[in-house]
Order: structure tokens, then C-alpha cells, then sequence
């Protein structure tokens, strides 16, 4: 995932191709002035300036190369392309109220259904019928397909293949009782079996989120939350949770975790230092660049002893959408068509991801998105990572009284209830 927590330098890239018409060619005479000739002409074409704002600053690169291919192939058409900062929501919001609004912008699924009265519906486009089901989800408002899913990631448990051969492990764990045993099996082996990094709150974000996809009836339990007629603590799982918490740091650094973050993370697992970490398919580069060769597979988090009830948190997390009072309408349109015809080059090998498509194929872009496809064909998925309809700025709040929990300064009772007052507080926001 392209992780909000990554502390990134702010970076607004422009590209564009400016297109200008034939000009009379000038010579200079031996006098040095300049000579158009009684002959010359010139012709202007007309031009459209489609902006277009999202991504990150890692896809700079790539944005230069799509956006010099659609400007090559669609003359009359300049693309002003504007990769934001870390707060992207911020800037966005500032140039809708200046009256620079982007044709086309980028939103987390989480923000499509407040900006939903600005978007275009897309539901008859070409491409929405080939959208995953994983990825219907995300970009659907009262039955309007409103994004363009731009990727699609699996949220599990990345583990190291060759230590688990190491340690005897032929299986992947598929109950909470069969993780704790892999643990054991592996420290037995002298091999350290989880590494969290739990001082970065985005990764306490997808743990905690895990209890909520695994409910039966997600949607109508968060409407509940909200009315006030349930609670965290009524979450099904809730116990469940903080066992699996207890057992990454049990059998990971303990209490040690809270102070070790992704960085450290990304190298101690490339070479080999512990067996599993709580991640998803958003470690594929990173991992892979520091270890080329590195032997990794992705399985989904058990969090409970009803093997049925384990599926792979799967959805689609970033999405283009148009903005609906856009002048250029139709061209919006066609830019997406175009990226969506040419997904395979631009998508997959351009950008690097995976697309949310089934007409394209992602099978190349690594080992754990290799084995997220292997859960989406056999259909045990969950269609999100429980994250996406928190109220705003919940994600960020429980990282501190989760990481109380985990330096034994706050019991679990404590705990759930201060994560019950961060929802009260920000749903009334």
C-alpha cells in the first residue's frame, strides 16, 4: 500500500508537453535582422489542458512516461499532472476552493462517499464491467461506480518460505491455535518467528482492522457502533485480537516493538531475521530490492480456530475519480479508457501495481501478489482490510492506547474502552 506514515518530501511534479502550432521559419540576413518572409503563415491548434492530480512522488518517473504517451497519441491534449505531497486531501480540498479543481483526482476508498456529490458516475464505462469483485466495493455509492480502482492489495502475513522448510513447516497456519504452534515450531528451530513494527500506527491500523472484517455482518455492526447500540467491545473477535497481539510480541520483541519501526522491519525480514510480519503485498519492492532473492509467501491472518472464517483481506486501495462539473468531461473519460486499454504496460509494468481488473495480469509483479491471486481465484477474500468506513482520523488515534497494551501500561479492558471513547469522540466530530 503506499503507506500515509512513510515520511515523505513534498513533491508537485508538472508535466506537461506544451503543443504549439507551425511558425514561419526565421533566417537572419547579413545585417542580422530577421526575415519571415512575405510568405510565412502560421496555424495554431487548438489545445486542452486535462489536469489530472494523485499518486505519489515514488511514481514520478512513471507519470512521465504515461503522460508523454497519452499527449503523443491524443494531439490537442495537454496533461497537467500534479503529484501532491503526503497530504494530498489538504491540497485537494484547497484547490476546489480556489476554482482550480483537477479533471481527475485521486481518493483513498474511505473518501469516495464524501466526495461523492462531486463525481462522475462511470458505472457504462468500458472498463467497470471487468472490475474484481474485491474491487467493487470501494467505489460503489448508492449504486453508482464512482472510481477508477487503480490497484489491488492483499493484506495478511508475509512469511519466509525458506524458514519455515527450515523449522518443518509444511503448512501455513489457518487457525489462531495453528499460528501459535508455527511460533513455537519456529522458536524451537532458534528461529525468531514475528517482528513487529508496531510504532508505526498504520501497521496497528491493519491489525485492528482484521477484527472488523472477520464480522459477519460488518456494515450493519459499524451502523450499530455509530447508533450507540453496540460497542468495541461486542466486536466478535475482540478476545481474539488481543491474542494475536499478545502472540507477535511474545514471540517477536515484546514490549521492544513499539520503538522498532518499518525501516528496521524491511531489513531485518529481506535478511532473514525473523520468519513473519504482519504486512500485505505493499512490501513486494522493498523487500525484494534489498534481497533480491528472497523466498516469500503471503497467507491470511487467522483470527480465530474456524479455519472458514480465515480469508485474505483483499481490496482495491487507491482510485482515480472525475470530478462531474469538469469542462473536459468526455476527455476525462477517454484518459482513463486509455489507461485501462493500456493497463498491462501502464498499470502493471509502468506503475507496478496490481491492477483491480480481470482482463489484465499482475502474475509478474511478485511473490506475494502470486499468492493473494491464489486466494482470490479460490473466492476466500474478504472485499476489504476493516479499515475503511472508521470515522476520520480513528486509524491514527488507537495506535496509542495499543501500544500502552503492548508495554503492559494499560490492561485489556482499559484498552477497549479508550477505543470505544476515540470512536464516540471522532464520530462527533
Amino acid at each position: 500500500m503506499r503507506k500515509k506514515w512513510f515520511s515523505v518530501l513534498a513533491v508537485s511534479l508538472i508535466v506537461a508537453t506544451a503543443l504549439t502550432g507551425c511558425m514561419g521559419k526565421q533566417s537572419s540576413d547579413g545585417g542580422g535582422n530577421a526575415n519571415s518572409g512575405s510568405g510565412a503563415s502560421s496555424s495554431k491548434t487548438k489545445t486542452i489542458t486535462l489536469k489530472v492530480m494523485g499518486l505519489t512522488p515514488k511514481d514520478t518517473e512513471a507519470v512521465k512516461t504515461i503522460v508523454g504517451d497519452y499527449q503523443a497519441g491524443h494531439p490537442g491534449v495537454q496533461v497537467d499532472f500534479q503529484i501532491p505531497p503526503d497530504n494530498g486531501a489538504a491540497l485537494l480540498k484547497t484547490r476546489f476552493a480556489a476554482g482550480d479543481a483537477p479533471d481527475i483526482f485521486y481518493l483513498s476508498p474511505a473518501d469516495i462517499p464524501a466526495w461523492s456529490e462531486k463525481l462522475a458516475d462511470l458505472s457504462n464505462e468500458p472498463w467497470a464491467k471487468h472490475v474484481l469483485p474485491e474491487g467493487i466495493r470501494n467505489i460503489t455509492v448508492d449504486g453508482k461506480k464512482l472510481g477508477f480502482p487503480l490497484q489491488i492489495e492483499g493484506n495478511g502475513i508475509v512469511y519466509n518460505k525458506d524458514l519455515f522448510a527450515k523449522a518443518g513447516i509444511t503448512n501455513v497456519p489457518v487457525t489462531l491455535t495453528e499460528l501459535k504452534q508455527t511460533a513455537e515450531k519456529l522458536k524451537a528451530a532458534g528461529i525468531q518467528p514475528f517482528g513487529e513494527a508496531w510504532k508505526n500506527w498504520g501497521f496497528l491500523m491493519h491489525l485492528f482492522g482484521v477484527t472488523f472484517a472477520h464480522e459477519q455482518d460488518e456494515n450493519g455492526f459499524i451502523d450499530q457502533l455509530n447508533k450507540g447500540t453496540k460497542q468495541i467491545k461486542d466486536l466478535s473477535n475482540i478476545n481474539n485480537f488481543f491474542a494475536l497481539l499478545d502472540l507477535t510480541d511474545d514471540y517477536g520483541f515484546g514490549k521492544d516493538s513499539i520503538a522498532y519501526d518499518f525501516t528496521q522491519q524491511q531489513k531485518d525480514f529481506a535478511s532473514g531475521k525473523m520468519a513473519m510480519i504482519k504486512q500485505g503485498t505493499w512490501y513486494t519492492a522493498p523487500l525484494l530490492k534489498q534481497n533480491p532473492n528472497l523466498n516469500m509467501g503471503l497467507f491470511a491472518v487467522p483470527l480465530s480456530d474456524n479455519a472458514s472464517e480465515t480469508k485474505l483481506m483483499v481490496a482495491s486501495t487507491s482510485n482515480f475519480v472525475i470530478n462531474k462539473s469538469s469542462e473536459h468531461l468526455e476527455e476525462s473519460k477517454k484518459f482513463l479508457n486509455w489507461l485501462h486499454d493500456n493497463g498491462q504496460k501502464y498499470l502493471v509494468e509502468t506503475l507496478k501495481v496490481a491492477p483491480v481488473f480481470d482482463d489484465l495480469n499482475a502474475s509478474q509483479i511478485g511473490p506475494l501478489h502470486k499468492d493473494m491471486n491464489t486466494y482470490i481465484k479460490a473466492g476466500k477474500t474478504y472485499d476489504n482490510f476493516g479499515t475503511e468506513l472508521w470515522p476520520s482520523g480513528f486509524n491514527t488515534d488507537i495506535s496509542k492506547p495499543l501500544q500502552a497494551y503492548i508495554a503492559g501500561v494499560a490492561t485489556k479492558d482499559q484498552t477497549v474502552k479508550q477505543l470505544q471513547d476515540i470512536w464516540t469522540q471522532r464520530l462527533n466530530k
